[in-house]
This record gives structure tokens, sequence and C-alpha cells, in this order.
């Protein structure tokens, strides 16, 4: 029972606490998106990675 109790108590910590967190938001429309964008390119993704990539332009308007 002792064994028990000690691994609840150590367990315990991670069964309150939630360390994954997340970001949720609803992407705008395409016109609303177009009609306020200083920029718009179309290019070329040369390299991909998780949290961003590397673009070559092709046209810039």
């Amino acid at each position: 029972m002792n064994s028990i109790l000690k691994i609840l108590i150590c367990l315990l910590p991670l069964l309150l606490t939630n360390p994954l967190k997340a970001d949720q938001w609803e992407d705008p429309e395409w016109d609303e998106m177009i009609g306020e964008s200083d920029l718009i390119t179309i290019a070329e993704v040369t390299k991909e990675g998780a949290f961003g990539a590397k673009l070559k332009p092709i046209t810039v308007r």
C-alpha cells in the first residue's frame, strides 16, 4: 500500500497540470485578406520547415 501511495503522489502533479497549449483562430475570407494586404506575391517554396519556409518570389504586386 505504501508503494502505491508514493507512485500516486509522484504522478499527481502530472495529472493536475496540462503542459499542452495551442492557439486557435479563424481565417478571414479571401476577399478580406486581399483587400487588406499591403503586399501580394506568387512564390515558389524552396525549403520547408516545421515553423517556417524559404520562398523564391516569382511575382510581386
